[in-house]
């Protein structure tokens, strides 16, 4: 509802959601010299985020991708480009 009073019928060709384990989610917070507002929200509020954003996503599987950004390889950049690069030549 938010989404249509504010954008319309404007909605993006290709979305693309990283999913992650909290434990890990927890790590790489301990290692930010900032913390801002988002960092204080509760287990339960990335939970349930994190899970709404993956129903969303397996209603149109030709416009989400969903990837696992759990482990700490920047091999996930290269995935990621490769995807939206065969996603923009279709």
């Amino acid at each position: 509802m938010i989404h249509k009073n504010i954008l319309g019928d404007l909605r993006p060709n290709l979305t693309i959601i990283l999913k992650i384990k909290y434990s890990k989610v927890l790590q790489r917070l301990k290692k930010r010299k900032i913390v801002n507002r988002y960092d204080k929200f509760s287990k339960n509020f990335y939970l349930k985020v994190q899970r709404a954003f993956i129903k969303i996503a397996k209603t149109n599987k030709k416009r989400y991708i969903v990837f696992d950004s759990s482990s700490d390889s920047n091999n996930l950049e290269k995935v990621i480009f490769a995807k939206v690069i065969d996603f923009l030549k279709k």
